[in-house]
């Protein structure tokens, strides 16, 4: 969740895509993709882990448990994630990762915002991928942009930190 207090000068729109439009569009699109994106993928984890565990998980796209489907996407952090590593991904991962992203990157798969002082953005990161364009901030300290990241989770530890 982000709450914005002052907003940025130029840019920072944000944008949100469905990850179950995507899903269903590469299936009719790109169905020999989609398998691939059931499969696990490395995945930066931002230096958000205890020291000594591993750099990236290791998870798929898309899971489906019988009854929803989650996904987490994030195609830049998947090849940092091959990076980190020191792995090539496979040419069929790239494949379905840009199809992915060119799907959701269509105007008609994503809808565009621009988040206002004061105003919440609340995204549930299984189904809702999200981003924002580069932004230049003020100058000035009191009118620089600020945001503040809040992670919400029904389950688990309250922080993936030691």
């Amino acid at each position: 969740m982000w709450i914005s207090w002052v907003k940025s000068r130029t840019g920072g729109v944000s944008s949100a895509a469905s990850m179950l439009t995507v899903h269903n569009l590469l299936q009719r699109r790109a169905p020999h993709l989609l398998g691939r994106l059931y499969q696990p993928f490395h995945v930066n984890r931002q230096g958000e882990h205890p020291e000594g565990d591993p750099v990236t998980h290791f998870y798929p796209i898309f899971t489906y448990d019988g009854n929803s489907l989650n996904a987490r996407f994030n195609k830049r952090l998947v090849y940092k994630g091959y990076e980190l590593a020191g792995e090539r991904i496979d040419a069929v991962g790239g494949e379905a990762l840009e199809a992915m992203h060119n799907l959701m990157s269509e105007p008609e798969n994503h809808f565009s915002f621009e988040l206002a002082a004061g105003q919440l953005q609340y995204m549930n990161n299984f189904g809702i991928a999200h981003r924002r364009t580069k932004y230049e901030d003020y100058d000035e300290p009191d009118k620089k942009r600020h945001l503040v990241r809040i992670f919400l989770r029904d389950s688990g530890r309250r922080t993936y930190m030691g």
